[in-house]
């Protein structure tokens, strides 16, 4: 917390991006062990039947045949479809889950250290924010391994914030469509920073909805873009892409739009889109290509891919259903 002994009293921002829960890398005999045992939860129980398993309360229950390894992928794009996940892979993917879990203690001990530098009235002024770059994927949907897909396990991730004791009232949570592009306004309306492009950015500032006010031109639409990698132009050396590498779990270039009900699909070189009703179907396990909701989403994607080119509207203006 250099900001205080430089400029005390003054406001200060501090990032930190942890490593894990990425693969244990360089761990030493006699390092750290995890405080707990194995998770007994693998998979939450309110969206898979026997969602406790790992205890001994799952005798007798063949994990390969729960909805999260052994769903039918026979209406999936054509990339997705494989055979169900046999024992030893399901076992060595548990194993994987549980370990990610006991990983992320190390990030609950920095918040905790973190939170531990500030003085009583920083705590109380101060705004603390909790999110990540992406989710992951271990089995849903017969992948193995992976982060690049547009199903919700891999593009929604958590956002927690930490509001000023000062006119704090209560705990809130809002369903708005927010994204990490929103992130950088967010900031500079938390430290008062006017910004001369402030209304031409894509994303849009997050503090209205983080003190509870009503955004009612808020965005009803979120783009979704993945590229998918040439091998032989490789960029960062990414910790999973063994893993993903092996798996074959990375999904062909698309683009997508999730809305509060819909996720809509097109994929490069596929002449059919994939969607999902995500109020029927939220663990998007029934893909609809046909249904009649894509002729209403496909414009609204051309709109928002295009956005923010000459002669087209902004990304703003575009992140709206009609």
């Amino acid at each position: 917390m250099r900001s205080r002994e430089y400029a005390p009293g003054k406001p200060f921002f501090l990032q930190v991006a942890p490593f894990a829960p990425h693969a244990r890398l360089g761990v030493k005999p006699g390092d750290k062990e995890p405080r707990f045992p194995p998770a007994r939860r693998d998979r939450p129980k309110n969206q898979f039947p026997h969602g406790d398993c790992g205890g001994p309360d799952c005798a007798g229950i063949d994990v390969t045949k729960l909805p999260a390894f052994n769903e039918d992928t026979a209406d999936k794009p054509a990339w997705v479809r494989r055979a169900p996940i046999g024992a030893p892979l399901t076992k060595e993917l548990r194993k994987d889950f549980r370990d990610r879990i006991r990983m992320v203690q190390s990030i609950d001990d920095m918040v905790e250290r973190v939170m531990g530098t500030l003085t009583d009235e920083e705590r109380r002024t101060t705004y603390v924010v909790f999110t990540s770059d992406n989710g992951f994927h271990l089995g849903q949907h017969r992948l193995p391994r992976g982060k690049s897909t547009a199903y919700d396990h891999d593009v929604r991730v958590p956002l927690l914030v930490k509001r000023p004791a000062a006119g704090r009232q209560g705990d809130l949570v809002s369903s708005n469509i927010v994204q990490n592009v929103d992130l950088f306004a967010t900031f500079l309306d938390m430290a008062g920073i006017e910004h001369p492009a402030r209304d031409k950015r894509d994303g849009h500032s997050l503090l209205p909805l983080i003190e509870g006010h009503k955004a009612p031109d808020w965005r009803e639409v979120a783009l979704i873009e993945h590229v998918k990698p040439n091998p032989a132009a490789p960029g960062e050396p990414d910790p999973d892409a063994e893993d993903l590498q092996a798996d074959n779990a990375e999904p062909p270039t698309y683009e997508a739009i999730r809305t509060a009900g819909d996720l809509y699909v097109e994929y490069q070189g596929d002449p059919k889109p994939e969607y999902y009703d995500m109020v029927a179907d939220p663990n998007q396990e029934s893909n609809v290509p046909d249904h009649a909701r894509t002729a209403e989403l496909k414009p609204v994607l051309e709109r928002l891919a295009g956005c923010g080119r000459p002669g087209a509207a902004d990304c703003w203006t575009a992140a709206r259903l009609n």
